[in-house]
């Protein structure tokens, strides 16, 4: 076993080593050098592999916590063993850690790496993508083919760039010298809160992988990887039908759409199939209409999603959106009241729907979350259906709770309303 309280290999050399590796001291392999074992190295301290470094092992790599910073082009390579759930501590300023699996029956040899930043091309780093992604690239380099390969990637909240959407996302790949677009391998849910450093992870798998240089990224939904859909909403409207808009600002190998509903939140089913652009660098506006749902499903409450599927069959769900007719409860003394407020969230305009066999006047006051009270309304309620608009626009971006009363002080309604 080799002790290492101190490494510094440079100038296109290769120190060969025949026995275990065990590193306890800071050690950087740069300027083309490499550091070869031909057993396992276990690090119990930090170590730098950068400027086309290698630290490799024909046994294991054992990280133990510790990170190998593999820097803008250094690498590590190490055999994984059919079967094995393997970790490995790299990135670059912070962990970045991999974890990686594979059935193919025998050890498949990768080498890989993380970078800083995630680019639209990552095999030239062009276009760097500055928005609603984790700004690292993590890269495996397979050199067989691997089978039934599985992977979860881990970053930190001070990882991400502006407008990720943590709680929608999804690892994409990209293939060296076939690919010309990131495709996502599992669809877009929400990332694993780990409890520790790194914060984050997102696990994906996919069916085998050849010999060859792969790319991997977390971009949020509606990132660049790959269709980016700036915005999905669903609104009931004065006739209880459900609209459904969304938008999309680029769309890359995009065959078509599924608006999905559920009415419990959990379980969807496809309503209705929506042809997509197939490739465009414009921005495209799609929308459907839900007839009347409410009354065919006898729910109050139902829910929406959009997915989006490549021509490949890879997908991508947006996140979900709930639309009511609330019908409210008994102990509020409004069982005649039949109260809906859509869209919410919203930016311009709240409509607010009441149904009532009851002709009376009511009271209608928005709160802060403080408690603090913005506006107060009075309105007189025939035994009709009628709409009021809220004008939300000077309100700034927050959660505020709309309280309605009658004319004897007892509430109708409590409702939360989001403005964004």
């Amino acid at each position: 076993m080799k002790h290492f309280c101190l490494v510094i290999i440079c100038l296109l050399c290769t120190v060969f080593l025949k026995a275990q590796v065990y590193i306890n001291s800071d050690v950087t392999i740069q300027n083309n050098a490499t550091l070869y074992a031909d057993d396992t190295v276990q690090l119990a301290s930090s170590a730098v592999v950068t400027n086309n470094g290698i630290l490799q092992s024909t046994k294991s790599i054992n990280t133990n916590g510790y990170l190998i910073n593999t820097g803008a082009t250094g690498y590590i390579i190490t055999p994984v063993a059919s079967g094995s759930l393997k970790t490995y501590d790299i990135g670059t300023s912070s962990n970045n850690k991999i974890q990686i699996q594979h059935s193919t029956g025998s050890n498949v040899i990768f080498q890989m790496a993380v970078r800083d930043n995630v680019y639209l091309n990552p095999q030239t780093s062009s276009t760097q993508l500055t928005s609603n992604v984790v700004n690292k690239t993590w890269i495996l380099m397979p050199q067989t083919s691997v089978a039934n390969l599985s992977g979860t990637a881990y970053w930190n909240a001070a990882d991400e760039s502006s407008g990720f959407t943590r709680s929608n996302c999804g690892v994409s790949y990209w293939q060296s010298g076939s690919s010309t677009s990131w495709t996502y391998t599992n669809g877009t849910s929400a990332a694993t809160i780990t409890g520790s450093s790194p914060a984050y992870s997102k696990a994906t798998s996919a069916a085998g992988l050849t010999a060859g240089t792969y790319y991997f990224g977390v971009g949020g939904l509606g990132s660049s990887l790959p269709v980016a859909i700036l915005k999905f909403a669903a609104t009931k409207n004065i006739n209880d039908d459900v609209l459904l808009n969304w938008i999309t600002s680029s769309e890359i190998n995009n065959d078509h759409f599924e608006i999905q509903r559920s009415v419990d939140g959990i379980k969807f089913e496809s309503i209705v199939q929506i042809k997509g652009a197939g490739n465009s660098n414009t921005e495209i506006q799609y929308s459907s209409i839900d007839k009347t749902p409410f009354a065919k499903l006898n729910e109050t409450k139902l829910y929406y999603r959009l997915k989006q599927i490549d021509f490949d069959g890879k997908y991508q769900y947006t996140e979900i959106k709930e639309v009511g007719v609330q019908k409210m409860d008994a102990n509020l003394n409004a069982t005649n009241f039949i109260i809906s407020t859509y869209p919410n969230p919203t930016t311009q305009l709240l409509n607010i729907d009441i149904e009532t066999t009851d002709a009376k006047s009511i009271s209608l006051s928005l709160l802060d979350a403080n408690g603090k009270s913005l506006l107060s309304q009075q309105y007189q309620i025939d035994k009709v259906k009628q709409t009021f608009q809220l004008n939300t626009s000077q309100l700034a971006p927050g959660v505020y709770m709309l309280n309605i009363l009658d004319e004897n002080k007892t509430y109708i309604c409590k409702q939360k309303l989001i403005i964004y």
